[in-house]
């Protein structure tokens, strides 16, 4: 299915290929997932959250920290979708500096009151 979008030219029409970034992500071929996510690189936050959810889910755990610093970059503003499984990477890897200064950023982006965003920093 996907090399016929390619081959149609349809992974460039971003709500195609975030449809496809997350079978990938879902279907734990975080590879591909990401291999995709490379060529296509937009600022939709919507993307950068389907792939930290899959490594969240799969690991590497740190690739899910490294990706969320690097959404940072791009100048995306994490949401109660990204806390929660950067929280759940950084407590698998028992990361406590990592997981002191995300905390930080929720408080500063004012995601602490979110109960789902809450409920991932009391999780471990």
């Amino acid at each position: 299915f996907h090399a016929h979008m390619c081959q149609m030219g349809l992974t460039y029409n971003p709500y195609l290929a975030i449809k496809i970034v997350n079978m990938y992500s879902v279907c734990d071929s975080l590879h591909n997932a990401h291999l995709l996510f490379d060529r296509i690189s937009n600022g939709h936050l919507f993307l950068w959250n389907v792939l930290i959810r899959g490594y969240a889910w799969n690991g590497p755990y740190v690739v899910t920290i490294r990706l969320y610093y690097q959404m940072l970059d791009h100048g995306l503003v994490p949401d109660d979708i990204t806390f929660p499984f950067v929280l759940k990477a950084c407590s698998t890897l028992s990361a406590v500096e990592k997981g002191r200064e995300i905390h930080e950023h929720v408080i500063r982006t004012g995601w602490e009151k979110d109960v789902f965003v809450g409920a991932a920093l009391i999780d471990r």
